[in-house]
């Protein structure tokens, strides 16, 4: 991932000063390098172990968290076991079995019969039923997220600035949270959520007007780009935290673009292809997410929309977006020790970005979980990371 591949590259060495402390020495100031190190890909793990299964060691994980590694069978279910000699205790519960269900309406029945004890990626309307019951709890917080409409700025036409303000001003996003994400969820206008410091919370929005879509589109047209504007939007198979009910938003948005004449085709891939096919700038149109890695502007910034970002194997700049004036200040940034110097700079960068309209930024939404009544102390995080050393379980 990118943010602790930039911090690894920015060590020059690492010095063992006592048993509990590391001494790291940097080539360069790198203003996130401590939250980098805090992300959870960040933590300390065996050395002993990684000698030993050298390239097969994420089959053998060793490290320093709460729980051991039991067994994993791929696809099926991975279980983990209460650490004894834990530094902070040993947690309440004896253990965790993870188990990957596809299906949300599995899941839910699953959770009613008691066969699971947390469910999360659901739909937000199975999340509202659930609600209902008595022995269920839905916990929900304000997310460090964004889902956005990712526009490949290197095909035409969606090289015309006009045509990517008309895709914009095409989409009523306040009744897209209504119809996708039952009102939980905000409606976005930079890709740095409100939540995060840096988020630029006093830009003006482009509302939804669709008579300014169609009057971008006919200036786009009489300066000769072809019409009718036929796009295909890539959309992924299941749920993500950003991105609920990924077949409904793009019906949505489907819908949206034809009534101010654009057609569009929807191109469904499953989760990883989706987002490889996208990397490598094979698709128009693509719906498209971020979840906080950690809490600095510059994970979403940088490594969403950074010209550093655009390659084939992996870059996250999906909408291929360059502006270098953004790519200098998001480097500056990355010097500047100062936060309210770098929160400047950010704010800057997100002016920019919001006038040229490299891609659509639609809602930040609420990370929900559901729970049996029989499980407390598990607390709920804004990445959507599980955090279960407090949880309890009533026997």
């Amino acid at each position: 991932m990118i943010p602790y591949v930039q911090s690894f590259e920015a060590i020059e060495s690492v010095t063992a000063v006592d048993p509990l402390t590391v001494k790291v020495r940097l080539k360069r100031p790198f203003a996130a390098f401590l939250t980098t190190m805090a992300m959870f890909p960040a933590s300390i793990v065996s050395p002993t172990a990684v000698k030993k299964y050298e390239g097969e060691f994420w089959k053998h994980p060793v490290g320093t968290g709460p729980f051991q590694f039991d067994s994993w069978n791929v696809n099926q279910q991975l279980t983990l076991l209460s650490f004894d000699d834990h530094w902070r205790g040993r947690p309440e519960i004896d253990g965790v079995i993870f188990l990957p269900v596809g299906e949300s309406a599995v899941r839910v029945k699953q959770l009613l019969r008691g066969e699971i004890d947390i469910a999360d990626n659901l739909p937000p309307a199975e999340i509202d039923s659930l609600a209902k019951n008595p022995h269920v709890i839905v916990q929900e917080k304000a997310g460090m997220n964004t889902g956005y409409l990712t526009m490949n700025n290197d095909k035409a036409p969606l090289d015309d600035q006009r045509i990517r303000e008309a895709i914009w001003c095409a989409i009523d996003r306040d009744q897209l949270i209504k119809s996708a994400y039952s009102g939980h969820a905000t409606k976005a206008v930079t890709l740095v959520p409100p939540t995060l410091w840096g988020s630029h919370t006093d830009l003006t929005d482009r509302e939804y007007d669709p008579e300014k879509a169609k009057q971008l589109l006919a200036a786009a047209a009489a300066d000769g780009v072809p019409t009718p504007i036929r796009l295909q939007l890539f959309v992924m198979t299941d749920p993500r935290p950003y991105m609920q009910q990924p077949r409904q938003t793009a019906i949505f948005i489907k819908d949206s673009l034809a009534k101010v004449g654009i057609e569009t085709e929807i191109v469904t891939n499953e989760n990883s292809q989706h987002f490889r096919r996208m990397t490598r700038g094979e698709h128009q149109l693509g719906l498209a997410g971020w979840t906080a890695d950690m809490p600095d502007p510059d994970n979403f910034l940088y490594t969403l929309l950074d010209l550093d970002n655009i390659n084939d194997v992996g870059g996250n700049n999906m909408s291929r977006y360059r502006n270098q004036k953004v790519h200098d200040l998001l480097a500056q940034a990355k010097v500047e020790m100062n936060q309210e110097t770098r929160a400047e700079l950010y704010r800057a960068a997100q002016e920019q970005i919001f006038a040229d309209a490299p891609l659509v930024p639609l809602v930040h939404t609420s990370v929900r979980n559901v729970q049996s009544d029989a499980v407390s102390g598990y607390l709920l995080h804004p990445s959507s990371l599980n955090r279960l050393r407090l949880s309890k379980l009533a026997k």
